[in-house]
């Protein structure tokens, strides 16, 4: 019986085995699998630059020619086939994939045994510059480039990381000269065209691609998307100006001949410099191309100088510093622009203006229309001192500018203050007559028992007429009745510590000895030797000032720091008390929760933003 059974069964295993392969082939193993969106978008989008993989349109173009295998095992081999299929295969994206798998090989294959990159992996990574370069713009292909198409955008960030990577040196640094160089299979011949740069390339120390920057210390990154490699041009250290000063570029390859000229083996092309405050499109092929730029990078790096971290305080004890007193350009001026003037506070420096200005210049519509100027003073010396200084500096440049007295854009000047900035920016912008002289002494200039010599030593001091080519002014934090922290001790402590000129001290003694005949109190004679004194609360010259209203035509705006809660009118922001920031004349009147160097604070920012917008729609 159980060799019946045996051998029934063994009569059924072909069918069975029929069966089997049925029942097995209905396993499907082709479908869906669920996992989330992210992993999906993963997926879709991993490519060269982000991680050790490329894209699905590489592996794409691969398996059209079923050469995935030969990629691993060969992939110079694997790209020199590919190479000869792009000649006369007039599919795009072959071009986008060989641009791809250039990159992949120059970054993750071409490297020695201690996995530093060999030297002809910068012919990969120029070669994958080219083809990127003829996937976006070669008209031979069947059809133009989709913007819309997700391959267009990575084509744009491998050309400019490639070129990139193509020309840096062993020290990091960008190598920015004609000459021929070496491609996988050919040679290109690169000319430089530098006539869009404000700056000689060889003046500078280095050059560096902004794109190996990480940037702290700023809340945002201003970078424009376009095609290019952004570039910092460093320069070099000088008698006259021991920090290094830096400049923004974009640079550009274009390639002047299609694909198919490539069949000979030989490229001709140009690298093109562009600054990017005055350039921010190209034409290419007939088409509007913008200029990949990053400001932020610029700037960041160029505020990492220590010298600059220490002008606030080398400036207010010692009157001197790395740089001198005057006006400083974020960019080149441009006559169609209306400045916008930063003058910093007590023991401080341009450097707090950035976060500020880097959040500003995001603004497409202050980018385009307005330029910001940075006013960098020795903030320890008397108030009226510093006042009258930035007023000639302030004139005497915009006479440089335009001697003519023509430009509108130039006479519709916006001074924005910090603290004692505020003040310097509220003495160019009153008509005080002689309100001040009277609020000292209770009399009129031409009252007083003077000689010519003492009353004009008086004048220059304390009556000042608006600059006519200022139409509006912000304050923040600004001490108009004085600070709280300036009182007896602070100043005598001050008074040992700031080391004034000669010239200053000198000045102080004739002036105590005018004040004396004008019958001036004594204790006002002297002590109006430094900022600190200048912004005492007893000072009766900067009290009579905060009576003193705006010039008729300009306009005015208070943003006022304090800290906690209740009645504002007793509060301060640690320096200054609301009573004392607060004025009855101005236009607006903003309040930010913030200690007194609010500057960065992102409300203090946005406020200035709608100030500057306003001052552009009413001017």
């Amino acid at each position: 019986m159980k060799n019946e059974w045996i051998r029934y069964f063994k009569r059924l295993i072909p069918y069975l085995s029929i069966l089997l392969i049925l029942i097995l082939s209905g396993c499907a193993s082709i479908g869906t699998k669920d996992v989330g969106f992210r992993k999906a978008y993963e997926q879709i989008n991993t490519n060269a630059l982000l991680n050790e993989q490329y894209s699905a349109t590489s592996k794409n173009v691969l398996q059209r020619y079923n050469m995935g295998q030969l990629f691993t095992e060969d992939p110079l081999k694997c790209l020199n086939e590919l190479h000869k299929k792009a000649i006369t295969d007039n599919r795009r994206d072959l071009l986008f994939a060989l641009a791809e798998l250039n990159y992949f090989t120059a970054k993750y294959t071409l490297r020695d045994l201690d996995d530093s990159p060999l030297p002809e992996n910068r012919q990969y990574y120029l070669s994958s510059a080219v083809y990127a370069y003829f996937y976006l713009f070669n008209d031979t292909r069947n059809k133009p480039a989709n913007p819309f198409n997700r391959r267009y955008r990575l084509a744009c960030d491998i050309y400019n990381i490639a070129l990139a990577e193509a020309l840096t040196n062993a020290k990091g640094n960008l190598v920015i000269e004609p000459g021929i160089r070496k491609l996988p299979f050919g040679d290109i011949d690169l000319s430089l065209n530098v006539h869009n740069f404000p700056v000689k390339l060889e003046q500078n120390s280095k050059i560096v691609a902004a794109d190996r920057l990480d940037i702290y210390g700023l809340s945002r990154r201003n970078r424009d998307a376009g095609l290019g490699v952004p570039f910092i041009a460093v320069g070099k250290k000088t008698a006259e100006l021991p920090i290094k000063h830096t400049s923004p570029g974009t640079l550009l390859m274009r390639i002047a001949r299609d694909l198919q000229t490539f069949k000979s083996g030989s490229l001709r092309g140009t690298m093109e410099v562009y600054a990017p405050f005055n350039r921010t499109h190209v034409e290419i092929h007939g088409k509007s191309v913008p200029l990949e730029s990053d400001l932020s990078a610029q700037l960041a790096y160029n505020l990492n100088q220590p010298d600059f971290w220490t002008l606030d305080m080398t400036s207010f004890f010692m009157g001197k510093s790395a740089i001198p007193s005057g006006l400083y350009f974020m960019k080149p001026y441009n006559p169609a622009q209306i400045p916008v003037i930063f003058v910093h506070g007590t023991a401080s420096s341009p450097v707090w203006w950035a976060e500020m200005a880097n959040t500003l210049f995001a603004d497409p519509i202050l980018r385009k229309r307005c330029q910001f100027w940075f006013y960098f003073y020795g903030s320890g010396k008397a108030l009226n001192l510093s006042a009258r200084q930035f007023r000639e500096i302030l004139t005497s440049r915009v006479a440089e500018l335009d001697p003519e007295g023509r430009n509108k854009a130039l006479r519709n000047m916006v001074i924005i203050g910090h603290s004692q900035g505020g003040l310097l920016a509220k003495l160019a912008a009153v008509d005080t007559q002689d309100g001040i002289i009277r609020g000292v002494t209770g009399k009129g200039l031409e009252d007083l028992n003077l000689t010519p010599e003492q009353r004009e030593i008086i004048r220059k001091r304390a009556v000042f007429e608006p600059l006519p080519f200022v139409t509006r002014v912000v304050f923040i934090s600004t001490p108009h009745r004085g600070s709280f922290l300036a009182g007896s001790l602070i100043r005598n402590l001050v008074r040992r510590l700031v080391f004034l000129p000669v010239d200053i001290v000198k000045h102080t003694v004739i002036l105590g000895k005018a004040l004396a005949a004008a019958e001036v109190p004594e204790e006002w004679r002297n002590d109006d030797r430094t900022s600190i004194d200048s912004m005492s609360p007893k000072n009766p010259a900067l009290l009579a000032l905060a009576e003193i209203p705006l010039a008729s035509g300009i306009k005015g705006h208070s943003i006022i720091a304090v800290q906690g809660e209740g009645d504002i009118t007793q509060l301060d922001d640690g320096v200054v008390e609301y009573k004392s920031a607060h004025v009855d004349y101005v236009d607006s009147e903003f309040i930010v929760q913030s200690g007194h160097s609010c500057q960065g604070n992102p409300l203090t920012i946005e406020e200035v933003r709608r100030i500057l917008l306003l001052h552009l729609d009413t001017g």
